[in-house]
């Protein structure tokens, strides 16, 4: 008769996918599965992400019951579970160790994503949309003339302006233009506000942002915004 073996159920939450496996004391994989799991993209371009719970926890279930099937003619005891899941948060410190910044991770899958930011998220995307920098008016009560007409001299051929103490008005040719303009702001002030943290942000030489605005302005003409 075999020998009853101890192993240890293992179970891997990682950027993508679950990963189950069976290990040996000796640290020996012995069965190993993987399973791709349902990423859901929460705005525009990818950069804030959410797992659908119901398909993570359906994946785990199938992932487990496989390694079992395929052990259930072994003599085999499960001595224990490990699991693993990716870091869910990020802390900012200042120069003297105090934290100025603690949530959720730039990307909630857990990778380094400063590339992310240097690369696909820089000014010169923001640029097209906005129409430029983005001015804050001066204050005026909810409602006034003069938030009104703080708000025209701030905005003037943009498509954003901040509103002092007040929020975020966002233009566009249409709903939809106007939605986007708002999401391409808000990711905008994040990942200003996150650089800014670390050090100065490097902006955009006056010629880039030049070229930038001519397709702004085709945007504009076209209504794609």
């Amino acid at each position: 008769m075999e020998n009853q073996a101890s192993m240890i159920l293992a179970i891997d939450i990682s950027s993508n996918s679950v990963k189950v496996g069976l290990v040996s004391e000796d640290l020996k994989l012995d069965q190993f599965n993987s399973q791709n799991i349902k990423i859901i993209n929460e705005d525009i371009d990818g950069f804030v992400k959410s797992f659908d719970m119901n398909d993570l926890w359906n994946k785990i279930t199938i992932g487990v019951n496989q390694i079992l099937n395929k052990i259930k003619n072994r003599n085999i005891k499960i001595m224990g579970i490990s699991i693993c899941t990716q870091r869910i948060a990020s802390v900012f410190l200042d120069g003297k160790g105090s934290v100025v910044y603690g949530g959720p991770n730039i990307d909630i899958r857990g990778i380094d994503s400063a590339y992310l930011i240097e690369d696909e998220f820089s000014e010169k995307d923001l640029v097209p949309y906005l129409g430029g920098e983005v001015l804050c008016s001066e204050y005026g009560e909810a409602g006034s003339e003069e938030l009104a007409d703080n708000v025209k001299t701030s905005l003037e051929e943009r498509n954003a302006v901040i509103l002092a103490n007040h929020g975020s008005l966002c233009c566009g040719s249409h709903l939809e233009g106007a939605y986007t303009v708002l999401q391409y702001l808000e990711r905008g002030s994040k990942i200003y506000y996150l650089a800014k943290l670390i050090k100065e942000p490097n902006l955009l030489p006056e010629d880039t942002i030049d070229y930038e605005m001519d397709i702004f302005d085709l945007f504009k003409d076209s209504k794609k915004i």
